[in-house]
């Protein structure tokens, strides 16, 4: 289980308007990205308050709406956060062993909005939980 380090909410609306955004880019999502972010969500206790306004939001904003809201976020948390949102993301863009180029852009693109480098990510989900297996 994670501790949110700031006070806001920032880190889990991060994690999942990013997550979803970013599986659901290639039009295509897999049984195994689904799996792995419940898993996520349960380990980094996401409140349901957090999910509730997100299921809300699908219903009136569009995809670039929803990554836009979760970019926002991410550059509301901490560093430490901003690390382990984009880590997350990298792990599950992973799971099915192929990484969708459309993945892997949206991925890029919430990178450079933060300044924090592949190679940072790279470490940082080698230290993350193996939820997948």
């Amino acid at each position: 289980m994670y501790k949110f380090l700031s006070k806001a909410d920032n880190y889990p609306k991060s994690l999942v308007y990013l997550m979803h955004s970013v599986i659901h880019s290639d039009g295509v999502v897999h049984d195994k990205e689904m799996n792995l972010i419940d898993k996520i969500y349960n380990h980094e206790s996401v409140p349901d308050d957090v999910n509730s306004s997100f299921l809300s939001d699908m219903k009136r904003l569009n995809a670039d709406e929803m990554y836009k809201k979760g970019l926002e976020a991410l550059k509301s948390c901490l560093r430490e956060e901003q690390c382990r949102t984009l880590a997350w993301i990298h792990t599950v863009i992973e799971v099915d062993d192929k990484v969708d180029v459309k993945e892997a852009r949206f991925l890029l693109y919430a990178m450079n909005s933060t300044d924090i480098k592949l190679e940072e990510i790279i470490e940082i989900a080698k230290d993350l939980p193996k939820l997948s297996e």
